[in-house]
């Protein structure tokens, strides 16, 4: 790992490891006080672009401020790197006397770039990109406190909806609210018949044809301003175009909705993501954060009136919750929460009798 940190600001001397595919530097990690603008952007494009680089996975570059068109150029070379990959894929299979594993290009799978002030217009323009390969080979992409609204979260769903790689998502720290909610599923409901794999080909008619995001494993959506209106849009995307079919999903997901004002009308929705349906397939949420939700007595009401198979992890601390709502906690444990095996409840105001009566419930 190269962390780009030093007596110089200049990133010359990594981009240099860059261009000559230095073996050993596999994560690029460019601090904030390091200088890294258009420039130095551009041309770790081109080394990623031309093929110069086949050791890079990771790439890290959060806190820089990077114009549109230069994103849009590093998106580009990121889909042109994915396209070389699966022709190499490709014509490893053909040639079956090759033996041994695809040799070449290897491939950026992790992203965290841009400042605060991204914003919509520098999401669109690494996403336009990214569009023609559904995203390239990213499976984690961290765009946490970027300014991104409404129209970035339409442009990034319409991006990776059907990408078969993604499976983490962090958005936590962008205000777009259930507005952005709302325009992410429109993204959803738009690409469901304009899927294309990472070559350009259209997908078959498999099981993943109504899922969003079909390969997701974690979802960060902290401190988004989502609301109880947002998480029943939220829910609908993530079950899928038949709304229920969480057959279609292969992949349990870690979400993370804390700090968000839900409401006890937002558990509602949860109850959607974290039941078991009539097929019995269990919760398609195996952690859930839910902090500072305002959920309240009633939300954990809600909540305990299903069973949750699936659920391992759930953390709801600082939600207004009194010893009211741990007692009905504490009955529903064994029914409702077959497989936890992690409950946090701190900074609510349950006392010394509603831990007793939690714990007395395991």
């Amino acid at each position: 790992m190269a962390w780009g940190s030093g007596a110089f600001n200049s990133c010359n001397a990594l981009l240099e490891r860059v261009e000559k595919n230095d073996p050993k530097l596999i994560e690029l990690v460019i601090l904030p006080m390091k200088v890294f603008g258009e420039k130095d952007l551009d041309r770790l494009s081109h080394a990623i672009e031309s093929g110069a680089n086949t050791h890079l996975v990771s790439i890290s570059a959060s806190g820089h401020h990077l114009p549109p068109a230069s994103l849009k150029k590093f998106g580009a070379a990121l889909s042109i790197q994915a396209q070389r990959k699966h022709q190499e894929e490709q014509n490893h299979s053909v040639d079956s006397s090759g033996g041994g594993s695809v040799v070449g290009c290897g491939g950026i799978t992790s992203l965290a770039i841009g400042s605060k002030d991204m914003g919509d217009e520098g999401i669109i323009a690494l996403c336009e990109g990214l569009s023609s390969t559904n995203g390239a080979l990213l499976h984690h992409l961290d765009l946490g406190w970027k300014q991104i609204k409404k129209d970035g979260l339409y442009t990034l769903g319409k991006t990776f909806v059907h990408s078969k790689y993604l499976t983490s998502l962090d958005l936590s720290r962008n205000e777009f609210g259930s507005d952005g909610i709302v325009q992410l599923s429109r993204a959803v409901v738009e690409a469901t018949n304009n899927n294309r794999n990472v070559d350009g080909t259209a997908y078959d008619d498999d099981l993943h044809n109504n899922v969003a995001f079909p390969a997701l494993e974690q979802l960060i959506l902290s401190e988004c301003n989502i609301d109880s209106t947002g998480m029943v849009v939220l829910a609908d995307i993530l079950l899928g175009q038949d709304n229920n079919d969480k057959r279609r999903r292969s992949n349990n997901i870690h979400l993370a909705i804390g700090s968000n004002p839900i409401g006890s009308k937002g558990c509602e929705a949860l109850i959607r993501l974290l039941s078991s349906n009539e097929a019995g397939v269990g919760s398609i949420i195996s952690h859930l954060q839910a902090a500072q939700c305002s959920i309240g007595n009633e939300g954990i009401r809600i909540l305990s009136g299903s069973c949750h198979d699936n659920l391992e992890i759930l953390d709801i601390s600082d939600n207004d919750i009194s010893y009211g709502g741990a007692e009905q906690l504490a009955k529903s444990l064994c029914h409702s929460w077959p497989d936890l095996v992690e409950l946090k409840i701190a900074k609510n105001d349950i006392g010394s009798d509603g831990v007793m009566a939690i714990l007395g419930s395991m």
